[in-house]
């Protein structure tokens, strides 16, 4: 998986929300998902559902763990 890079501040709250915006775009295909602010969730009658296969994410569970650490 190919991991974007952001700069960001806990202490600032500064761009939190990118790295975890990007990885769910990434991990559910939809290049186009975005979060709603808390204002705008109180305005949706229904939230839509993704369904997330119970697949492996990330390549095989063999390739995962025959990774060495030196």
């Amino acid at each position: 998986m190919n991991l974007q890079y952001y700069e960001l501040s806990v202490k600032s709250a500064y761009n939190l929300e990118k790295p975890f915006l990007s990885l769910a775009r990434q991990l559910l295909g939809e290049p186009t998902l975005d979060f709603l602010a808390d204002d705008e969730v109180e305005k949706v009658d229904t939230i839509p559902v993704v369904a997330v296969s119970s697949g492996p994410l990330v390549g095989s569970h063999q390739q995962t763990t025959s990774s060495k650490f030196v």
